[in-house]
């Protein structure tokens, strides 16, 4: 059976992975990307709009996929102020949730972060987590909310310290074993094929997937 997805976000490191992913998948025969800039991925079933998202609302009639894909996001230091920050971590994904889910959307994929709590006391995490208990009540028939944690890819605006902390993950990955698996870092192509399989498959109900999880279903997929 044929499905279709939107996906935002797909200029960003998983989200790139992702809408690779999506590409590759039998399983969809249309993808569309809502994008504040053009992409340099061309497809035959790949139809990309570029939006705005402060004015989300005039690009609705847009969405009319089975199921949404979000990898949205930014970093402090891009955002420059905690309100432009939560204006894309959580304003925006929420808007878009809404506005799929009247237009008949069925699912929705989110990529989060580990240790992401509404209670949390760091204002990074504390809007990771409002947005996924927000999303719990938007009424998707399947919500999956992917929580990785340190994301190794080659990012093209990493500082020298970053590309270190990653490098360092990546070399000392096997001595994260039983408690300790779920802090190791994970690669963002399994980010992304793992959000696949989980869209793909579609489960009932509300679902969140930490980095381990995340891992054995990318390994799982090849």
């Amino acid at each position: 059976m044929s499905k279709t997805a939107l996906l935002v976000g797909a200029t960003g490191l998983v989200g790139e992975a992702c809408l690779d992913s999506l590409l590759d998948s039998p399983r969809y025969e249309r993808v569309t990307v809502f994008s504040r800039r053009p992409l340099a991925c061309e497809h035959p079933k790949l139809t990309t709009h570029l939006v705005d998202f402060e004015r989300l609302e005039d690009f609705a009639h847009f969405i009319s996929a089975e199921d949404i894909y979000c990898c949205l996001g930014t970093t402090m230091r891009k955002a420059k102020s905690k309100e432009n920050f939560r204006r894309v971590d959580y304003d925006y994904p929420l808007a878009l949730a809404k506005l799929a889910r009247k237009n008949g959307a069925k699912q929705f994929l989110l990529v989060s972060s580990m240790g992401a709590d509404s209670e949390s006391t760091f204002f990074y995490l504390r809007t990771k987590g409002e947005l996924e208990d927000a999303l719990e009540h938007v009424g998707f028939d399947s919500l999956s909310v992917a929580q990785p944690s340190l994301l190794l890819g080659d990012r093209a605006d990493s500082r020298p310290g970053e590309r270190l902390m990653i490098n360092l993950s990546r070399m000392f990955k096997p001595f994260f074993a039983g408690p300790l698996a779920a802090y190791g870092g994970i690669e963002v192509q399994d980010v992304a094929q793992a959000l696949v399989a989980l869209g793909e498959e579609a489960a009932p109900g509300n679902h969140k997937v930490v980095s381990e999880e995340l891992a054995k279903i990318a390994r799982a997929g090849h």
